[in-house]
């Protein structure tokens, strides 16, 4: 919130006054919440890796290596939307910020795959080169949020939180301003 809104709504600060931004049970919540997205990642992921992807040379990838990178880059993106989600102050600079961290795991994982000395050697590499891996990036990430789309939405309109109330006075008088008045039409 701007430094003006907050002045002009003192409830604001009481929010973090009465410890309601944290405590154990809200610490609790986001390790369910955490356990909640780490065991649908890995049921979806064990059960597309149980079998052989093919990729179109016929090579058959398995293995921890291809888990791993697959697993990595999603828990990574599952990571930056769910702070995404869970941001007051959204914006594009924090939007881009967001985008970059995941894409510079991505590099980091194309480097470190780049080492000859490793079991993981050129594993990030076959794996990004397949259609699959970008299937199965386009299916998890949105099952694996799910649960905190819904939980947004009950809670953003069940039951709201003071910054809430406060987004849509200010949102409301903004509309209002920028609407023509009738006294504007007639004239």
């Amino acid at each position: 919130m701007p430094v003006q809104t907050c002045k002009q709504f003192p409830d604001l600060y009481m929010f973090g006054q009465r410890k309601q931004g944290f405590s154990y049970v809200i610490m609790a919540r986001w390790l369910l919440n955490a356990l909640l997205h780490s065991v649908t990642l890995v049921l979806f992921l064990v059960y597309v890796f149980l079998g052989s992807v093919v990729s179109e040379g016929g090579q058959p990838h398995t293995g921890h290596t291809v888990l791993g990178v697959v697993g990595g880059t999603l828990i990574c993106a599952v990571i930056n939307i769910k702070v995404a989600l869970e941001s007051m102050h959204f914006t594009v600079l924090s939007a881009g910020i967001l985008l970059l961290s995941t894409f510079a795991f991505m590099i980091e994982a194309l480097m470190y795959g780049s080492l000859p000395s490793f079991q993981f050697y050129q594993g990030p590499q076959q794996t990004y080169s397949l259609g699959v891996f970008w299937f199965i990036c386009i299916l998890t990430v949105p099952a694996a949020m799910l649960w905190d789309v819904i939980w947004l939405h009950i809670r953003r309109n069940f039951f709201p939180l003071p910054e809430h109330y406060v987004q849509y006075q200010v949102h409301k008088a903004k509309e209002i301003m920028q609407k023509p008045s009738d006294v504007q039409k007639q004239a």
